[in-house]
């Protein structure tokens, strides 16, 4: 993975980045900046709670937030690529198949396996993945990241 720092173009930084595609060997060069995290919005009240919680310690990184994998629909929750981590929230309703969340088998193995490709992705770019369970919210703190992933905030 490359970071290439283009061009200061009316008072906005432009940042290039070289990706894997998602299933293939090919890199592509990426614009990121539209992915920038706005570390004061996020698509859900527990996202936020986590994007809260890493703000003291991220906040001068270059993080993004919802951030498309290249060659695919999918979507990364944050993705620091100073530190190259990669975390992914996960509601508690995600890891048990539920008719009312899933409607049938099939899309409860899609979503799963869209959480795995998402989580090769990054790992085959370099990053650390890991991946915070609604049930996580409650005991973040440094000690959490250190102890479960090894992680120095």
């Amino acid at each position: 993975m490359s970071i290439n720092l283009l061009a200061l173009q009316y008072g906005l930084l432009i940042i290039n980045m070289e990706l894997y595609r998602l299933h293939s060997n090919y890199k592509v060069d990426v614009k990121i900046t539209k992915y920038l995290i706005n570390w004061y919005k996020s698509p859900s009240k527990e996202q936020q709670i986590l994007q809260d919680f890493l703000f003291p310690f991220w906040k001068n990184k270059i993080v993004l937030a919802e951030f498309k994998i290249p060659g695919s629909k999918l979507r990364t929750d944050i993705l620091n690529i100073t530190d190259k981590i990669h975390i992914e929230y996960s509601p508690d309703s995600t890891h048990d198949f539920s008719e009312y969340f899933h409607k049938h088998r099939l899309i409860f193995i899609r979503r799963n396996k869209n959480d795995i490709n998402k989580m090769e992705w990054a790992i085959k770019n370099g990053f650390k993945s890991i991946e915070i369970g609604q049930s996580d919210l409650k005991q973040l703190s440094r000690r959490f990241f250190w102890d479960n992933f090894n992680i120095l905030l």
